[in-house]
């Protein structure tokens, strides 16, 4: 980012044995950093060029025509030097340029010949660039703001400049709603504005210059750059936010950045809108809507909302399965489960019951927390539902897990095909465990159905997979 100004004096030097004139061209440059030397291209595209500076001198001085003037293409130290052309700064051979050692301000001199054969005039051109530091930028820097409703977004830019510039003493700060307000200085954002600025969701950015405090250094430098301006949804500084709550109280923390990048304080939580804790944990007690409302680093304040419902216990149980004297409780997560019983009295810490022939199998559960949850009641009559009679001592015969008493007549059964045609059929007693023959052949491979009953009533109907 450079700006030119142009300030003309006419300076008559007095050396004892000549006069002559000092055309002055100042030109001010804002650089981010002071350069340790400075280059005079022969190519006039180049900015500064020998071409360039003879441009710039007659478009200034309308009496030099440059038609009439020619300018000679050396750089010298002193006007003494570029009058009398001794000591000019070497030039490169190959790239035709002029580089020299320099200061701020980094002064040179030209010399401008009268193209006339008798008594030609010479004028001295002054060239002087005073360097000033340009304010630094940052780049890629977000000003992170709250959702204030459904169209407006909410920034603290007092908290975003002291964000980006930690010492900014040396500097005066302006921000502006777009680049071009921020390049004619006109309409800035007003500073009672800053602590709560609001933007529609639309805007993506908003601009600050900076430029020097006057009783620091005097420039005219300034820096104009975009800050993008984005929210952040802090929902899932909370992980679990949807919870259950089965009547014993329990404790659960508040929103917490693991990667320190954001700090929360100034915690309140409310249960259906009333206000319970301003502690960073509360004690969840009862089932409803949680909301905790904090501050966050960024200037604004946000909540998270956590739901709480009746826990049920059925989410804690994946499978129940069993053989023909035992019943297996899977949990979806064992450490969860700190007790198992049948009848909600007498615990256990095994999920495995042993001596279980019942037909449907009733049981408990307590959580870690000490609720209670149950009956639960499974339907486990059937052993396996797979016969492959094949004689390898797998799966030979089909039975039911059961503590009736077959001897009895009251239970009866009926196996028949797809079709509905009863194959077999009598009482339970004289029929389990069958083998998969039908009038002493072996039955095709395919699935067949059973129905139960005792003293006529259907009790329990099911399938079974035959592979012979």
């Amino acid at each position: 980012m450079k700006f030119y100004y142009y300030i003309l004096f006419w300076l008559l030097p007095v050396f004892g044995f000549s006069q002559y004139e000092i055309k002055e061209i100042v030109k001010n440059q804002c650089v981010q950093t002071i350069p340790t030397s400075f280059t005079i291209f022969e190519n006039p595209t180049y900015t500064p060029s020998y071409r360039s500076i003879k441009n710039e001198f007659v478009a200034l001085f309308t009496d030099y025509d440059e038609r009439y003037w020619t300018i000679a293409n050396y750089v010298y130290p002193t006007a003494l030097d570029a009058y009398n052309n001794t000591n000019p700064y070497e030039r490169d051979v190959v790239g035709r340029l002029v580089e020299f050692e320099i200061s701020n301000p980094a002064i040179f001199y030209l010399r401008l010949d009268e193209n006339l054969l008798e008594n030609p005039r010479k004028v001295i051109i002054k060239y002087q660039v005073n360097f000033a530091i340009q304010p630094p930028i940052r780049y890629g820097f977000e000003v992170i703001g709250c959702e204030l409703d459904n169209e407006t977004n909410v920034y603290n830019l007092n908290k975003a400049l002291f964000d980006i510039y930690s010492y900014n003493y040396y500097y005066n700060f302006t921000f502006y709603k777009n680049f071009q307000d921020a390049s004619l200085n006109q309409n800035p954002i007003p500073d009672f504005e800053l602590e709560n600025y609001q933007a529609s969701k639309s805007d993506e950015s908003i601009f600050l210059k900076v430029g020097y405090n006057s009783d620091y250094i005097i420039s005219d430098c300034v820096s104009i750059y975009s800050l993008k301006l984005s929210t952040i949804n802090f929902d899932n500084y909370i992980p679990n936010k949807d919870l259950t709550f089965c009547g014993v109280p329990y404790e659960i923390e508040g929103p917490f950045d693991r990667n320190n990048v954001f700090q929360f304080n100034n915690f309140e939580w409310y249960h259906n809108g009333n206000l319970v804790s301003d502690e960073f944990k509360v004690n969840i007690n009862n089932v409803g809507q949680w909301e905790v409302f904090f501050d966050v680093s960024t200037g604004c304040r946000s909540s998270i909302t956590i739901n709480v419902t009746q826990e049920t216990g059925e989410n804690y149980i994946k499978n129940v399965r069993s053989t023909m004297t035992q019943v297996i409780i899977e949990a979806e997560d064992p450490n969860l489960i700190s007790g198992y019983s049948t009848d909600g009295e007498i615990w256990q810490d095994s999920n495995i019951f042993n001596n279980s022939t019942d037909l449907f199998f009733t049981f408990y559960f307590k959580n870690n927390q000490g609720c209670v949850f149950g009956p639960f009641t499974y339907d486990i009559s059937n052993f396996f539902t797979f016969l492959s009679p094949n004689s390898d001592g797998i799966n030979d015969k089909w039975d039911i897990r059961s503590k009736l008493k077959l001897e009895e007549n009251n239970y009866s059964i009926q196996i028949f095909d797809r079709q509905g045609k009863i194959l077999i059929e009598g009482l339970l007693k004289d029929i389990l465990p069958w083998n998969g023959y039908y009038n002493n052949r072996k039955l095709a491979t395919g699935t067949y159905w059973y129905r139960i009953f005792k003293d006529k009533v259907e009790v329990k109907s099911g399938s079974i997979l035959l592979k012979n």
